[in-house]
Parts: structure tokens; C-alpha cells; sequence
């Protein structure tokens, strides 16, 4: 079964500051079309990873992991 928790950068089933690292770095701000846009990371769809998706979809999930 896949799967993993939203924020969950680098895939090591737990959302922390590595995660936030990267979600940051480089991909913050970036939108559709750019090379550091993760879509993966635009928990709300809308085409950029901004604000909204760190408050509403990121950071419910910071030191949560899978297991």
C-alpha cells in the first residue's frame, strides 16, 4: 500500500524539519510551470505552494508520522 503524509518531502514517513527544508527551499512560491513547482506540495490544487498550503495542509501534519 502507498502512502504518505502531506509535507512529507523527502519520504521517510514523519512531516519535520527536513521536510520543512525542503518545502521551503526551493519550491516555495513556485507555481505551475516553474522547475521547483512540486505538485505534490500544493495541498489546495491552486497552482502555487504558498502560505495557504503551509498553514492549512503542512503544518497539521508537522511531527506527525506514519507509524
Amino acid at each position: 500500500d502507498f502512502f504518505r503524509l502531506y509535507g512529507d518531502a523527502n519520504g521517510d514517513e514523519v512531516v519535520n524539519f527536513d521536510d520543512l527544508d525542503n518545502f521551503f527551499a526551493p519550491g516555495f512560491f513556485a507555481s505551475l510551470g516553474d522547475p521547483a513547482y512540486d505538485a505534490s506540495l500544493d495541498g489546495n490544487g491552486d497552482e502555487v505552494i504558498n502560505f495557504d498550503d503551509l498553514d492549512d495542509y503542512f503544518a497539521p501534519n508537522f511531527f506527525q508520522s506514519r507509524s
